[in-house]
């Protein structure tokens, strides 16, 4: 366990892992944001040792970085950083507040350090977010036992599972594990199994030459149209389209 005395924000972008913070356990996977507030203790780990999770960080002064967008008095800052603490360090796209930060990771990721006054109006809006406590629709209910459920899809998506399956590892019916489940992070386990799957063709498709039809298998689609039905849905176009668009040309 480690911490900086400075805030670190990053996005997963291959592979997964458990992320441990303050001694609570997430599961981590590609394009989730992680926000570890200044002070906090934590440390990551890798799944799959033949596919480690990589991730990458950006480390910022929250208070430097409002004063660049003119928030400069210590009232009004300690009120914005006072959630920080207490705010989900694991988001995904779900989460109403995933938008606001992914900006920020983008914008300095992909601009060679970004425009540092668009990065403070993105973190002023997480913070703003924060402050007046909107909902998300993930992860509202801690579970662990639930979490356990997703420790397990992390570990075997490239098998063949089950709601039974699922629900026997928590000893409960198919109806308490969805209801469960649900209530913890919005969508059904095996909703959340697909995305997981999805996500990892995805990786797949981009950073390895093997054809489609073994990315199917290696993310746990029962066969190419399952994939492709997913993939579109998720993403827009076909498994196809999305390798030839991200060719090096």
């Amino acid at each position: 366990m480690h911490c900086h005395n400075c805030c670190e924000l990053g996005i997963v972008i291959k592979g997964n892992g458990l992320f441990t913070v303050e001694n609570k356990v997430y599961s981590v996977g590609v394009d989730d944001i992680i926000f570890i507030p200044n002070g906090t203790k934590h440390y990551s780990k890798s799944l799959d040792p033949d596919n480690k999770a990589r991730c990458r960080f950006i480390y910022f002064d929250a208070e430097r970085l409002l004063d660049v967008i003119g928030i400069s008095d210590k009232d009004k800052i300690t009120e914005l950083l006072s959630k920080l603490k207490s705010a989900q360090p694991i988001l995904n796209f779900h989460d109403v507040r995933y938008g606001a930060l992914r900006r920020f990771v983008d914008e300095v990721l992909d601009n060679s350090g970004g425009d540092l006054s668009l990065c403070g109006v993105y973190f002023y809006e997480y913070l703003l977010k924060l402050k007046n406590d909107e909902p998300t629709k993930t992860n509202t209910t801690h579970d662990s036992a639930m979490e356990n459920v997703v420790r397990y899809m992390t570990l075997h998506y490239g098998e063949d599972i089950t709601t039974e399956q699922l629900a026997g590892l928590c000893f409960l019916s198919k109806s308490q594990l969805n209801r469960r489940f649900t209530a913890a992070y919005g969508i059904s386990p095996i909703q959340w199994l697909n995305r997981f799957r999805v996500y990892s063709a995805k990786e797949l498709l981009k950073n390895t030459d093997y054809p489609i039809t073994e990315i199917s298998v290696k993310s746990g689609f029962k066969n190419t149209s399952d994939l492709y039905r997913h993939f579109k849905s998720r993403f827009g176009v076909s498994p196809k389209q999305y390798r030839s668009s991200n060719e090096v040309k």
